[in-house]
């Protein structure tokens, strides 16, 4: 990831860039989607100041009770059916992310610090962090990008429950309808 986002800092001349992780899987209708995605509110509050990250899709672990209301909220604002919501301690996934140049800057910096740590965290925390210093990070929902989960994990060994496709998309709130290759077995087996 790292010299993916010095390519990020030094080499392109696009505002935004757009990273997908190995393991993700799209909307049916991704490119429709990630229009009305970059024309939304959302989006216009992620990039207004250029150092902004709108996540496509995550895991969220935490309570949905205070990000609907936040959703509603922004729903409000326009009629699109796609709303966001600022990403809390239990949201996680770097499946599918548009990065600013100034975000991605500010990750580098994340990265070395964590590399240097005695308790390294795993990526997607970086993304807390990048908000309490002043970016803002928002998870684009319903989400347009997933995680394909039906493999053991990099990060943790004991997740054996966090394979189950049909739980992990109820916990998220991922409709499987829109990701049709989530239903089908998979090839990596």
């Amino acid at each position: 990831m790292k010299e993916l986002l010095e390519y990020v800092v030094e080499s392109t001349s696009s505002s935004r860039v757009l990273v997908f992780d190995d393991d993700v899987m799209v909307h049916t209708r991704f490119l429709e989607q990630l229009d009305i995605v970059q024309s939304s509110k959302c989006a216009e509050h992620v990039f207004r100041h250029g150092r902004g990250v709108a996540l496509l899709g995550a895991s969220e672990w935490g309570k949905w009770e205070q990000i609907e209301g936040e959703m509603n909220q922004m729903r409000g604002l326009e009629k699109k059916p796609i709303s966001c919501y600022s990403i809390r301690s239990k949201t996680f996934g770097s499946f599918a992310v548009l990065y600013t140049r100034n975000a991605a800057l500010k990750l580098l910096e994340w990265l070395e610090m964590n590399e240097s740590s005695k308790q390294a965290m795993p990526f997607d925390h970086a993304f807390v962090a990048l908000q309490e210093h002043g970016s803002m990070v928002r998870v684009m929902h319903p989400n347009i990008a997933i995680m394909d989960v039906r493999h053991e994990s990099d990060v943790g060994a004991n997740r054996t429950k966090q394979e189950n496709f049909k739980y992990r998309a109820k916990k998220h709130r991922w409709n499987l309808d829109d990701f049709p290759r989530a239903l089908e077995e998979p090839d990596f087996l």
